[in-house]
């Protein structure tokens, strides 16, 4: 029942040469081969999960693509063989189901997950979409644990690109102890009052790039979590949303991660660091480069007191924060302060570098009693064409405080 219609097989065959797979197949499976209908009523997971199977049993390099259309769908898994040496191409609309009873048997997990895949392409071409319809649980988050909408787990060389993801329930793409992941050319849009969902968070995951993507939500716009290391995010463009996190960190740590070339309009934050008290491991080697902040509520932020429930203690233990350089930021802040850099007494952080720093107010200040200006606790570092004036302490300075 494989479709052998000239436009997906030339997709298929272009996927074949860029990932390096040497067997030109023409393993292919349209989705509507096997029952989908794309009429946006019908139930069209079945086919989904038929031409999946179809398509992968043989393991040689296949394509399984869903043509245009609105397609209903119950939470899917992809594992292991069903998703090895794979293209995903998606010029069609998947829709995840409203109904949080519909997430029982996956519990609560995930709308999309691909678990220990290899040589996996998620491809949408700029046509194709995943709709999360996550209103109903936005509605009960405080009382419903709430799926991702796409997870790509324990997976190596993996690539998302050219979709729109929406609505989530929760975070969009989740790249989760994983390696060799490329996201490129994506768009992630949702309410920005729509809580904790975050554009894309990988965790546990190296050799992470994420590019040309623009993100417009209501949490953090790209959070890097604990153990990641070799995170490139680049030429994106962030609006609604939190910003570009390090964090947040409880345990393990994070370390070489670059941020650059990312414009940031009308975000809660811009660059930004948070830890909690109490907890233990590493962020080191972290560079933001050549930021553009537009009407940002605070631009540059390192919190080791992060604590967004409120009811935390202080504690003396704390994640060591240090080798961090913000360089070639500017713009203008909504908030009152140009960044605010609060370490810990105990593990304060060190080896802080920003250079050639311009940020404007866009307010009056009144509300901090100051226009603009950087505000630091046992922050050490050191600092050169910075405006406002940093404030950092000289690293040298560290042993006489």
């Amino acid at each position: 029942m494989a479709s052998r219609t000239v436009l997906p097989v030339l997709l298929l065959q272009i996927w074949l040469l860029l990932t390096g797979v040497s067997q030109i197949s023409a393993i292919q499976c349209d989705v509507k081969d096997y029952g989908a209908k794309g009429d946006g009523k019908s139930n069209d997971t079945d086919a989904f999960i038929k031409a999946f199977q179809a398509c992968t049993e043989k393991g040689e390099p296949s394509m399984v693509y869903v043509p245009s259309g609105s397609y209903s769908l119950w939470p899917l898994v992809f594992e292991k063989t069903e998703c090895m040496d794979l293209f995903f191409n998606v010029t069609g609309e998947l829709v995840a189901p409203s109904n949080p009873a519909d997430y029982r048997w996956v519990r609560n997990e995930s709308f999309l997950l691909f678990k220990e895949c290899e040589n996996l392409t998620i491809h949408g071409w700029g046509l194709g979409s995943v709709d999360g319809r996550g209103q109903e649980w936005w509605e009960m988050y405080e009382k419903l644990e709430r799926p991702k909408l796409l997870i790509l787990d324990d997976s190596k060389k993996v690539s998302v690109k050219d979709i729109h993801l929406m609505n989530s329930p929760m975070f969009h793409i989740v790249p989760e102890n994983s390696e060799d992941v490329l996201i490129e050319n994506v768009l992630i849009t949702a309410p920005s009052n729509s809580p904790n969902t975050d554009g894309i968070d990988p965790s546990g995951s190296r050799h992470v790039v994420i590019r040309n993507c623009t993100i417009g939500t209501g949490d953090d716009n790209v959070a890097v979590k604990p153990g990641c290391q070799d995170v490139l995010v680049e030429n994106c463009l962030f609006q609604s949303g939190h910003g570009c996190s390090i964090g947040s960190i409880e345990s393990t740590g994070v370390r070489d991660v670059v941020m650059r070339n990312i414009s940031f309009v009308g975000t809660e934050n811009g660059a930004r660091i948070k830890t909690w008290q109490g907890g233990s491991g590493l962020v080191e080697n972290i560079s933001y480069i050549n930021l553009k902040m537009s009407n940002v509520g605070l631009p540059i932020k390192i919190n080791m007191f992060y604590c967004p429930d409120g009811g935390c203690h202080n504690q003396t233990k704390g994640v060591t924060i240090k080798d961090i350089l913000f360089s070639g930021i500017e713009g203008t802040q909504s908030g009152g302060v140009a960044g605010q850099l609060y370490c810990s007494d105990t593990v304060p952080c060190t080896h802080i570098k920003m250079e050639n720093i311009d940020i404007q107010s866009v307010s009056t200040g009144e509300l901090w009693g100051s226009g603009n200006r950087f505000e630091c606790w046992r922050a050490f570092g050191e600092a050169s064409n910075v405006n406002p004036p940093s404030c950092l302490i000289p690293d040298k300075l560290l042993n006489y405080d």
